[in-house]
């Protein structure tokens, strides 16, 4: 499972990353959770450019939001390694990514975003899937361990 780059050069993903609270994140609780999604209401029409630039910034968004709520994991995850031993956590580790194997395969298996018709929705699937993805490796290659060493 490779790894997609960030849009480190984005404004959006900078902010949502390094300043929490900075940007109105109330809504972003809808695309956090594993699809399907809660029916969205915008009523912006879905096949103009403005809704199209929409999504495209809710990704970006999200893609800071979920970086940041990682690092905060790892902090955690380091302090984990560090109280349990490595051989107790390596465990831990390993279910977790049981878990998240578990949940990919599950919405990589839902087809009921159409990119076309439901394009928030499948940009918002696809990028739940990235993430699970970049979860999975980052926790498969202790990549935590390695950013406490920096």
């Amino acid at each position: 499972m490779g790894q997609l780059p960030l849009p480190e050069a984005n404004s959006l993903f900078r902010e949502a990353l390094t300043k929490p609270g900075a940007l109105d994140e109330s809504d972003l609780h809808r695309w956090k959770v594993e699809p399907p999604f809660v029916e969205d209401e915008d009523t912006t029409d879905p096949f103009s450019e403005r809704y199209l630039r929409f999504n495209q910034s809710l990704a970006y968004v999200l893609h800071g939001v979920r970086l940041r709520e990682q690092n905060e994991q790892d902090t955690e995850r380091r302090l984990q390694f560090s109280g349990d031993g490595s051989e107790a956590a390596k465990f831990k580790v390993c279910q977790e990514i049981d878990e998240l194997l578990s949940g990919w395969r599950r919405v990589k298996a839902l087809s009921i975003y159409h990119p076309f018709h439901h394009s928030r929705e499948y940009t918002m699937q696809q990028h739940y899937l990235q993430w699970l993805a970049r979860t999975i490796y980052h926790l498969y290659h202790l990549k935590f361990l390695a950013a406490e060493a920096e």
